[in-house]
């Protein structure tokens, strides 16, 4: 937990970065759409990069957001939960 949601930039960071932020707007989950869901998109987008840092075989895949989104949802914005259950569910 310590690693993927570390504060600290990794190398791979900025890529997975740009490629995360070109979904977070295809999202589509009405939480996740407009202005007043942008603390909503930086959460998403926390767990997104987390998993792609555990799993550096696969990264981020277009469609994870989606995904996220829903568990995140499921587990009330629960970083930590939504993370541990995207990596049973992928892995």
């Amino acid at each position: 937990m310590r690693f993927t949601f570390n504060e600290r930039s990794n190398p791979d960071d900025d890529s997975m970065g740009i490629q995360i932020v070109k979904d977070l707007h295809r999202t589509g989950c009405s939480s996740y759409c407009g202005q007043e869901a942008e603390q909503d998109r930086v959460v998403l987008k926390r767990v997104l990069l987390a998993y792609a840092r555990w799993n550096k075989t696969v990264g981020y895949c277009q469609g994870f957001n989606i995904l996220a989104a829903l568990i995140l949802e499921v587990m009330e914005g629960n970083e930590g939960d939504a993370l541990k259950i995207m990596i049973y569910l992928i892995d």
